[in-house]
């Protein structure tokens, strides 16, 4: 995610970091501890977020934070494919859920949800495939006001 800020840092893009333990209980430790997890453990190596991170929270469940709820009805993603429900700390399961760590909105200026990527991928194509939608994003709003 640094990587986008540095290629699209400029163009009023940012990006959002909001943890999250209900995959896997991957992320146990307590909101104090999240930027020294990131900086010594995962990913470590002295990672610094050029992004903010903000305090854990639910993103499926009972207690999502609207939010989550908002952009997933805005942009549902529909997968027959659950996962291993044993590694999902949330009830009640719905097929619009969020399957893991990291997925990814793209979402306008005006706050309307743009584009979304509900798999895991490798960053570079991430990376491309926030550009393009950047340059499309950018070309659709040239078009309307011409």
């Amino acid at each position: 995610m640094n990587a986008l800020m540095e290629m699209f840092g400029n163009l009023n893009f940012t990006v959002l970091g909001f943890p999250c333990n209900q995959f896997g209980l991957q992320s146990p430790e307590v909101n104090e501890e999240m930027l020294n997890v990131l900086k010594y453990v995962r990913p470590g190596s002295g990672f610094v977020p050029k992004f903010p991170v903000f305090a854990k929270i639910e993103v499926n469940g009972l207690n999502e934070e609207p939010l989550f709820t908002y952009l997933k009805d805005s942009l549902p993603f529909v997968n027959p494919l659950i996962g291993d429900i044993k590694k999902f700390y949330w009830s009640p399961v719905c097929v619009n859920d969020i399957r893991w760590n990291f997925e990814k909105f793209l979402i306008n200026s005006d706050g309307t949800p743009f584009k979304s990527r509900r798999t895991q991928v490798n960053v570079y194509y991430f990376i491309l495939w926030t550009f393009l939608c950047l340059v499309l994003f950018h070309y659709t709003l040239l078009m309307e006001f011409q």
